[in-house]
């Protein structure tokens, strides 16, 4: 049996881990992760109601699903999704490992 854990990081928040989770499949980890981003960029949908900021707050969180799906994390920057290699300074960082 699997177990997923989820851990978050506040950089800016010391001294280290802010959350960590346990999830039984990786499907709940990427539900759980997808609702933060939705929760996070909620904020900017209600700050600018239009059908091109719904679309672009979409975008945003297909990219960094994506990315999260492929590599295992993702650098979380507040308002648009970056490089995920980029050096600017990210809001949170989400990690998953198995054991």
């Amino acid at each position: 049996m699997i177990i997923y854990i989820l851990v978050g990081i506040d950089p800016l928040k010391q001294p280290g881990v802010d959350d960590i989770y346990k999830f039984s499949t990786e499907e709940e980890v990427y539900n759980f992760v997808q609702k933060w981003l939705a929760n996070q960029f909620q904020d900017l949908i209600e700050e600018r109601r239009s059908i091109r900021m719904y679309t672009i707050t979409n975008n945003a969180i297909n990219n960094y699903m994506s990315h999260f799906k492929k590599h295992k994390y993702i650098h979380f920057y507040d308002r648009c999704f970056k490089d995920q290699y980029s050096t600017d300074q990210y809001e949170y960082k989400w990690s998953v490992y198995h054991l």
